[in-house]
């Protein structure tokens, strides 16, 4: 194996997302040159219900800011943060009350988080979700 510089001093050289009790979910510098997208200024975010996983497709406002659910990141010296409380509540899970660093894992032009954790915690300390359960709309009521 070839030896390879080690530049990555600094915490925002790691590729960690940290989810502040602010709830906005910061990337890292390292997770934007990991994901190949150091110029995202703008998200879209995914979620798979039955694994509890974020998708987070980072893009630049020239890409692809007329696709749906597209929204402007605030941009950071050390990385770029989004705001991820509406999907929180919307899914049930609760804000922290303290950051927590979040797994990343990558696959194909997305950034993975695994949220199943922040569930896992909210109900090990018995904590319940500010919205209660979700319930799905019933799409044939006429408006």
């Amino acid at each position: 194996m070839a030896f390879k510089v080690f530049d990555a001093y600094g915490a925002a050289a790691r590729p960690e997302a940290t989810l502040r009790a602010s709830g906005q979910l910061f990337l890292s510098r390292g997770i934007l040159r990991r994901s190949s997208r150091e110029d995202a200024t703008h998200y879209q975010l995914q979620f798979d219900e039955d694994t509890d996983r974020l998708a987070i497709k980072l893009c630049h406002r020239n890409d692809e800011s007329s696709q749906p659910g597209v929204k402007e990141a605030l941009l950071e010296k050390s990385g770029i943060a989004i705001n991820v409380v509406p999907l929180l509540r919307y899914y049930n899970f609760r804000v922290p009350k303290a950051k927590m660093v979040m797994p990343v894992t990558f696959e194909s032009d997305l950034v993975v988080v695994e949220l199943k954790g922040l569930r896992d915690a909210a109900e090990a300390s018995g904590q319940k979700s500010v919205t209660g359960e979700r319930e799905d709309f019933d799409d044939d009521i006429p408006f």
